[in-house]
């Protein structure tokens, strides 16, 4: 499961240092949830919903007039509470192991959940093939601040991305262990050097 909300303002990192929580306070986090705001009229149905959906209700409170849960499921857990008016929910991502039937459903919170193709094998689209060459285009703030410049923007068909990379400031880049889904990968250093990790490879 996979959560995303929108009004991100800055691409680069935050440290918990430049933030007012405290190294102690970090260091006592025990659990993660996900908001889902409700309202007092559509709470029982949006519980349900998610229920359908897979989710658990692993609590509910009070008991006798519930205005929050804790739904918990395929790795997620939500929260739904109950607001004075219907605020903006973020939407979930659901990954299947087969192609889903139905993309896209909307809970009675007006939740958005997607649903995608968890494919255990890399389908890759048919190569366009095609001479490009690339004088110019614009430098944008990609991961970890470093600065992209599309090479190839009509992806050749999809298949295909070339990027040009900066590291302005040199020194270490506060980048994330992550992985990309390709068959074949190369890096290629014009000027200076770069130091990367690989797993099971050093």
């Amino acid at each position: 499961c996979v959560g995303f909300c929108g009004g991100l303002q800055s691409l680069e990192p935050r440290r918990v240092e430049d933030s007012n929580m405290s190294s102690a306070s970090c260091g006592a986090l025990r659990s993660c949830q996900t908001v889902l705001p409700c309202t007092s009229e559509n709470f029982a149905d949006t519980a349900d919903f998610y229920q359908k959906l897979g989710f658990r209700v692993k609590e509910i409170w009070p008991a006798d007039s519930p205005e929050q849960a804790v739904l918990v499921g395929f790795g997620c857990s939500l929260r739904l509470r109950v607001e004075e008016k219907q605020l903006p929910v973020p939407t979930l991502i659901l990954r299947l192991g087969k192609p889903p039937t139905e993309p896209v459903v909307v809970a009675p919170n007006q939740g958005r959940v997607e649903f995608e193709h968890d494919a255990e094998t890399l389908v890759l689209p048919k190569l366009e093939r095609k001479l490009v060459t690339t004088t110019s285009g614009e430098w944008s703030v990609g991961r970890a601040g470093m600065l992209y410049r599309d090479l190839i923007p009509s992806r050749l068909g999809g298949g295909l991305i070339a990027s040009h990379i900066r590291i302005p400031t040199g020194g270490p880049v506060p980048d994330y262990v992550h992985y990309h889904q390709v068959a074949f990968q190369m890096i290629f250093c014009r000027k200076g050097w770069v130091c990367v990790v690989y797993e099971d490879q050093g």
